[in-house]
């Protein structure tokens, strides 16, 4: 009947009421300005750098970056514009970042000892940060910079690993080795080439330091000079900045001390 109809509708129209009641009071001290403004900015970065907002609770919001880096933050406390003293908190807040690649229920991808060398890196310089002399934009594009490092240099090691035995070790804070097996065809002798990863973390938001030097090592077998083959990678090293130049500097080492055997 048109009542039950009636009745119906206005038990809809109060649970609409509640649930509306219920998001003005979660976000109720979010301006509208300041929603627009931030979703803007959002779209911006996410076109830009690959940032998505997971959620936002005043006063601090968690954001993602190519579904592998989650990173928690308070705008307020970072500096709006080119002036730091308009940062709305001019004190420290909570910041944190974590990886979350794992925890994917299709594909997880297991943070690997080379990611972690520099997320560790990452979150200290995070945690150093004067907050209200940084903009987020910065704090933005230093994350997601230090992460695509992160995911060059990872992708060097994975490459180099599918040829040779390859390992990577954690020396210190900012020390990284990976060691390389090769086996050289018709010399029965094993050599070891390192690879050395010094990261820096600079001042405020300035982008890591990166050096690579490796080094050579005969385990057994025929003794080629190990300073001049080390020199000899790190000369192919400095000859490409494309992905798999580890691989190719290893091949071509293996290459020259076949070539040396034949003479």
């Amino acid at each position: 009947t048109g009542i039950q109809r009636a009745a119906g509708r206005m038990e809809e129209c109060l649970a609409e009421i509640k649930d509306s009641e219920r998001v003005q009071q979660e976000s109720r001290r979010w301006k509208i300005a300041d929603v627009l403004e931030l979703q803007a900015s959002v779209t911006e970065l996410q076109d830009s750098f690959g940032w998505t907002i997971s959620a936002a609770v005043e006063p601090a919001i968690t954001i993602t970056y190519k579904g592998a880096l989650q990173l928690y933050f308070a705008p307020d406390s970072f500096m709006v514009g080119s002036k730091p003293s308009i940062a709305a908190n001019p004190e420290n807040s909570s910041i944190g970042l974590a990886y979350i690649a794992d925890k994917h229920e299709h594909h997880p991808q297991p943070l690997t000892t080379e990611k972690r060398f520099f997320l560790q890196i990452m979150r200290v310089q995070l945690q150093c940060l004067q907050q209200s002399q940084t903009t987020t934009h910065d704090l933005l594009a230093f994350a997601s910079r230090s992460w695509e490092t992160a995911c060059a240099i990872s992708e060097e090691i994975r490459i180099l690993g599918v040829n040779y035995i390859t390992e990577p070790t954690i020396i210190s804070d900012e020390v990284m080795m990976i060691q390389s097996t090769l086996l050289v065809r018709g010399m029965r002798t094993k050599v070891e080439t390192c690879f050395k990863v010094q990261a820096q973390a600079g001042e405020g938001i300035a982008d890591l330091e990166i050096a690579v030097k490796s080094s050579v090592a005969v385990v057994y077998g025929e003794r080629p000079n190990e300073k001049k083959m080390a020199d000899f990678v790190d000369q192919k090293l400095s000859e490409s900045d494309e992905s798999g130049s580890w691989l190719n500097a290893v091949k071509k080492m293996e290459e020259r001390l076949i070539g040396r055997r034949k003479k």
